[in-house]
């Protein structure tokens, strides 16, 4: 770091972009290794070491301040050539997102250890009202299923996160819910672990107490989050006999669920490839798809899953990942703007053009889409794209030697997991498949595909989710067309709002009476329906005799 200074302070060109970059990534590196290794501290140990270890956490916060106020007034002054002044400005934003981490943790690390070293109680989370609300919410997220965890949880965090926090580490013994909660978090450890990523990658929330934080806690009491945390920071290769000797340390007796709950946090949360990697061939089939469920799940750990499947997955379970991951993978191309972030994404296009289906000529529509984008990205960044472009040009002549074959939905897509049927379930090359599953929250995602164009084939399928069809009826736009409106009335699950809605109208002209007349003789029609029909039908008439 004092190197670094002294050539940020000489001749302008005496620290060129490249060396700065290389310096920076080191000094990062080490500042993210101190902060992982001292994040959660053995509080037995004495005064005097908590001592030094904040005064060393203050001196290396002020170095890095230091050095950032440094290197951004170098960039401000612009007191390079202009062709190293675009890589200097690549070299400070990449400063810019590696410091939010360590820099955060180093300041908690700093006040944790002058608390410890003076006797005080740690201020571990801000003081918060407990009401009603929060205690509901609380309850809605214990008796939350697989598809609603995620709902019920970031509502909480969203929302109530303070109250939430003071309630976690505020228990009482007559309050019967709390340990149910901490079991349910547990139960959720890779969404809470997500939760915290998301904060410090998307620069959101920087300073606010994490959720790991409070539940590592010494007042919750319960050591299963001590192992993630001393997991996380580990860059020793896991294995079963490995994490059962981290439960066994914290003491506790770890079942296959919790294992499999510890391989799916390394592979959201550790910093190590090759660790992510080794984790996500120890996951079940079922914990992998629970962990490629998550909207939010980071590019990286991604490529982890995707080169398991690229191993040993079949051709019908690549394709469900994919499906599952291009929203995510389009997200991120469109939010990625130099070469730090668009490095990972690339990484994960590269093994996704080593999945064979990606000829068949839905997947290479979707997936040329993304290509293309991504051309227009690293373009922008200045990185090199032929070798992109050829990549481009060879799955266009592969998709063009298939024979513009059609693509063959995946298999067994019912067995999955719920959380991966909704996820998969508003893709619209699913649409036809989820639209009658029986659970709402999995045949509600699918209307997000359905407009004009589709509504009258819709209409047609008997078995279409009850609860769902009702909510297409409720959307007036859907039914602009005459046809629509009578294949909606023909339908067993029509309702008599709708019917309300449009059978007074027709029978006031001669083609909605012809209509009217035939679904008043539908015997597959809502009995109900076919009653209002008849009695619009014998209103009419009778007005039609006086007239």
């Amino acid at each position: 770091a004092e190197s670094l200074l002294q050539a940020l302070a000489s001749a302008p060109e005496a620290a060129s972009p490249e060396a700065l970059s290389t310096a920076i990534d080191e000094l990062y590196g080490a500042l993210g290794n101190m902060a992982s290794r001292f994040s959660r501290i053995d509080r037995n140990w004495n005064a005097e070491f908590f001592s030094q270890l904040a005064d060393a956490a203050r001196a290396a916060s002020e170095i890095e301040a230091t050095l950032w106020r440094h290197l951004r007034q170098r960039h401000a002054e612009a007191r390079v050539s202009p062709a190293a002044s675009s890589r200097l400005e690549a070299v400070v934003k990449a400063a810019s997102r590696r410091r939010s981490r360590p820099v955060v943790i180093l300041d908690k690390l700093e006040q944790r250890c002058r608390s410890l070293a003076s006797g005080r109680s740690e201020p571990r989370v801000p003081a918060a009202e407990i009401d009603d609300t929060l205690l509901k919410k609380v309850e809605t997220l214990i008796r939350a299923d697989d598809l609603d965890n995620e709902t019920a949880l970031t509502d909480l965090l969203l929302n109530h996160r303070d109250g939430f926090l003071a309630y976690i580490v505020g228990r009482t013994d007559s309050d019967e819910r709390h340990p149910r909660l901490i079991r349910k978090l547990w139960e959720t450890a890779d969404l809470v672990l997500l939760d915290d990523i998301y904060s410090i990658r998307e620069h959101k929330r920087a300073t606010d107490v994490k959720i790991f934080d409070a539940l590592t806690d010494q007042a919750v009491q319960d050591r299963r989050f001590g192992v993630i945390r001393e997991l996380l920071a580990s860059t020793e290769r896991p294995d079963e006999a490995n994490l059962r000797r981290a439960f066994q340390r914290h003491r506790v007796e770890a079942g296959e669920e919790d294992l499999q709950i510890a391989w799916r946090c390394l592979v959201l949360g550790h910093h190590s490839s090759d660790i992510r990697s080794q984790a996500a061939m120890s996951l079940t089939p079922f914990s992998m798809w629970q962990a490629i469920s998550h909207p939010s799940i980071p590019i990286p750990s991604i490529h982890a899953i995707g080169e398991r499947l690229e191993k040993m997955g079949d051709e019908d379970a690549q394709k469900i990942f994919f499906d599952c991951i291009r929203a995510r993978l389009e997200a991120a191309v469109e939010k990625a703007h130099d070469r730090d972030e668009l490095e990972p994404i690339v990484n994960l296009v590269l093994l996704l053009l080593n999945l064979r289906f990606l000829v068949e000529t839905g997947y290479f529509e979707r997936f040329d889409d993304i290509l293309g984008r991504l051309l227009e990205k690293t373009q922008a960044a200045g990185m090199e794209v032929a070798f992109f472009e050829n990549l481009r040009r060879t799955l266009d002549q592969a998709h063009q030697e298939a024979g513009d074959e059609p693509a063959k939905p995946p298999q067994g897509v019912k067995r999955l997991p719920l959380t991966i049927q909704r996820r998969l379930a508003g893709e619209m090359q699913y649409l036809f498949w989820f639209l009658t599953h029986p659970d709402p929250r999995v045949a509600g995602e699918t209307t997000r595909n359905i407009g004009l164009g589709n509504i009258e084939r819709v209409l047609r399928l008997k078995e279409t989710n009850g609860t769902v069809f009702l909510q297409l009826l409720r959307k007036p736009e859907l039914f602009t067309r005459s046809q629509a409106v009578f294949m909606a009335l023909n339908h067993p699950k029509c309702d008599q709002q709708f019917a309300s809605r449009y059978i007074t109208s027709m029978s006031k002209s001669r083609g909605g009476r012809q209509a009217l007349e035939k679904v008043a003789r539908n015997s597959s029609a809502n009995p109900a329906i076919r009653g209002m029909a008849k009695r619009a039908l014998s209103s009419g008439a009778k007005v039609g005799a006086r007239r």
